[in-house]
């Protein structure tokens, strides 16, 4: 389990992309991987409010990046580029945490 702390827990995707510093080309290419598997969005975190906007669960999405892109073995130099993207977001989550404690945010 990851030791992640949000100040909301529900995003836009735009908010998410900013947090995670995760590019909107790689966030939709994710989704639509996970949705070409079977996958439902859901599972990744998107929650839909009937006549409100569609948010993502922060906490969700980072658990299934950690699940999915991280710990899943990459054979292909695709899988592979994801992981470190996918890593890339956590270190930059991890590091804004501590730069968030240090300035007492």
């Amino acid at each position: 389990m990851f030791n992640f702390t949000f100040k909301k827990i529900f995003n836009t995707a735009k908010e998410l992309m900013k947090i995670t510093n995760l590019p909107e080309s790689t966030f939709y290419k994710f989704q639509n991987e996970w949705i070409s598997k079977g996958g439902d969005p859901k599972e990744m975190g998107k929650v839909e409010v009937s006549g409100g906007p569609i948010l993502w669960n922060s906490p969700k999405y980072v658990e299934w990046l950690i699940e999915y892109k991280i710990n899943k073995p990459a054979r292909f130099n695709y899988e592979i580029k994801d992981k470190k993207i996918s890593e890339k977001t956590l270190l930059f989550i991890n590091n804004n945490k501590k730069e968030q404690s240090k300035n007492g945010r």
